[in-house]
């Protein structure tokens, strides 16, 4: 708050644990304060509804950190698709390889109450990236589960199948 109470603030980065975005963000949009909320925006769609509510009430640009858009190879991908370069593109094949132990040092990374699990702090990237190339998702299968790392309460492996709206 004393962050937020200073003159001539104008954004913020909001980067504290995931579970606390809710409480964050809505101080910034009540003084006009723009904001750049790491993600994942909020562990609910019924606590990011409050977030983005706050935000128009005054104004204020609310906006989640997917930086995946920015990488150059991604950004190439996008482009490549949007001009036509790449013909009709009717799949997509992600593989990420990663482990939930690097939230294993965080207080709050242990438990999916205050990180939300592996596939709304890391997956949501990749999830991001593909609906921004091929648009929004109509349909989603997914299977989710523990099976490596026994100190955490969420799934550290996820494999999910996305149908979009122009039928890839």
């Amino acid at each position: 708050q004393a962050l937020l109470d200073r003159p001539g603030r104008q954004a913020v980065s909001v980067v504290p644990p995931h579970h606390t975005h809710l409480a964050v963000t809505p101080l910034a949009a009540a003084r006009g304060i723009h904001a750049l909320c790491e993600k994942p925006l909020a562990l609910s769609v019924e606590d990011a509804r409050r977030m983005i509510d706050a935000a128009a009430r005054t104004k204020a640009i609310l906006a989640v950190g997917h930086v995946l858009r920015f990488a150059p190879p991604v950004a190439e991908v996008y482009r490549m698709a949007r001009s036509g370069e790449l013909g009709r593109v009717v799949s997509f094949y992600v593989l990420r390889m990663s482990t939930a132990s690097a939230f294993l040092a965080l207080s709050w990374g242990r438990e999916k109450r205050s990180l939300g699990g592996l596939v709304r702090t890391l997956n949501c990237h990749e999830i991001d990236v593909l609906r921004w190339i091929a648009g929004e998702i109509t349909h989603v299968r997914a299977e989710m589960a523990r099976l490596m790392v026994e100190e955490i309460d969420y799934e550290d492996v996820a494999w999910m199948t996305f149908t979009f709206e122009n039928g890839a």
